[in-house]
Formats: structure tokens, sequence, C-alpha cells
């Protein structure tokens, strides 16, 4: 039940937007779209008998298409009425993707609904069941036709939430204040903004985030000082290979010019050699 209630709260904060809603449609004019509410295509008011129509309760209904056509049309928010547990309605027409739709204000979640296209022009009830915990949740109410051909139809009318005796209950048109709470009892953050910092738990979490971004930069700085030494490492270690490269070529000379020297050497005392066997011959 908390994780329902939680899931509610940001419907529970929403006033409704216009609470004269039109349901019985009596004293909406023919071909108008009902007060209270948004049509779309072929959605209108009609009149007993336009299409067919019959069973009727008054002289209006709310007509969504016939074979051919097809409309859809959305209420404006109300909050569901206290002790709500059935929407019922009046309905005739083959449509068996029409009917009408009891959802979340805003195009929300599918509280209910029921779309039973039966093939017949006459009225007659269908209803669906409202789910516990919506109670005051601010909701609209959805009726469609989306289907043309032989009995693509939809026909709606007296639109009425049922208690669990069986008496209607009307939709309330009173604006009603944001409700209190005790921002002490849970941690919904990001869903009740006027209070959540004071919830014991979210002051911890923010206590650990601020610690642990406080580590990380302390971290990080010494994660940018190693690195630096590291770097001038590299540099002097480049350096160092290259001082080394240059010995072994050194070396290397060395070598070749110890190995001329000998060869020299050698060829200075073969010369003296023969030089002194030359000077004895004359002598």
């Amino acid at each position: 039940m908390r994780v329902l209630s939680i899931l509610l709260l940001p419907f529970l904060c929403l006033s409704a937007s216009n609470c004269n809603i039109s349901l019985q449609f009596e004293d909406d004019a023919l071909n108008s779209c009902p007060m209270g509410w948004t049509c779309e295509g072929s959605a209108k008011v009609s009149g007993e008998g336009a299409g067919g129509s019959s069973g009727v309760e008054g002289a209006h209904f709310f007509y969504m298409g016939y074979d051919s056509d097809q409309g859809d049309a959305t209420s404006d928010a109300f909050r569901l009425p206290v002790g709500a547990k059935t929407l019922q309605w009046m309905r005739s027409g083959g449509a068996d993707d029409g009917g009408v739709m009891l959802r979340v204000a805003g195009g929300g979640a599918e509280i209910c609904s029921g779309q039973d296209g039966h093939n017949s022009n006459t009225m007659k009830i269908d209803e669906c069941a409202i789910p516990d915990g919506f109670e005051g949740v601010s909701v609209e109410l959805y009726v469609w036709d989306h289907v043309s051909g032989s009995w693509g139809k939809t026909y709606v009318d007296d639109i009425h939430f049922l208690d669990e005796s069986g008496n209607r209950v009307e939709i309330s048109c009173a604006t009603t204040a944001s409700p209190t709470h005790n921002c002490a009892d849970f941690n919904i953050d990001g869903v009740l903004n006027e209070c959540s910092a004071d919830f014991p738990a979210e002051k911890e979490a923010l206590e650990a985030a601020t610690a642990r971004v406080t580590q990380l930069e302390s971290d990080t700085a010494t994660t940018d000082a190693a690195v630096e030494a590291l770097s001038a490492d590299f540099v002097t270690l480049q350096s160092e290979a290259a001082m080394s490269a240059n010995l072994a070529a050194t070396d290397a000379t060395v070598e070749v010019l110890s190995a001329d020297l000998s060869t020299l050497e050698n060829e200075a005392a073969t010369t003296s050699a023969s030089l002194a066997a030359t000077d004895a011959t004359v002598e």
C-alpha cells in the first residue's frame, strides 16, 4: 500500500481543471462538442434517431462514429469521487475498438474501461469496476470509435459513477487544496519537492554523496600528481635512453678507431723493419 500511495501522490496534488463536464448531454447543442470535453474526428452531440439510435436516456447522446466515420473525445480532468466503485454508461453500436475508458488525467494509465461492441442501435448498460486506491485521484474520461465498416459505430449516453450499493455518486466540481504531508514519513525525492530535503534518509544520502564527492576529488588530485610524476620520469627515461644510444654509438666508433690504430701500428712496424733492412743493405 505504501508503494501505491507514493505512485499516486503526483496525481493527488493536481487540481481539477474544470468540473463542468457534461455526462448526460441534455444541455448541449446538437452537433456540438459537449461541455467539458475535447472532441476529435466525428465526435459530437446527436439526437435520438440519428444513425438509427434508440433507447437514449433523454433526447441527446454522445455520437463517436457511424459505419464510415470515426471519432474520440477526452473530458476535462476531475477528481474521482470518494466511494465510487463502478463507472457505468449506456452504449450502442458494434465497434469492437470503441467504448469508454476511465484513466489518470493527462492521458495516463487506464483505470478501467469497457468496449462491448454489440451489433445493435439500441442503448444498453455497460460498465467497468474501479480498483481500490484511486479515490481523489485526478482522472479523465476517454470515449472513442476507431472502427469503420459494417456496425463500426459507437454511441454513448448517461455516463455516471456508482458506489458499492449501486447509488449514483456525483463528481466534485470544487477545486481542493493539495493535501499536506508529514515529510518525515517517507523518502520520495523528486515527487514532493516541497519537503524532500527534510527527509532523514534524504539527508543521510546527501551527506554520504557529499563525502563521496570529496573523496573522489581528493583521489583525483592524488592521481593527477602521480600522473605528473610519471610523466616527468618518462621524460627522464627518454633522455637517458637517448644518452645510452649515443654512448653505444660512441663505443662502436672507439672500437673502429682502435682497430684502425692497431692496423696503423702494425703497418708502422713493418715499415720500420723494411727501412732498417734497407739501411743495412746500403751500408
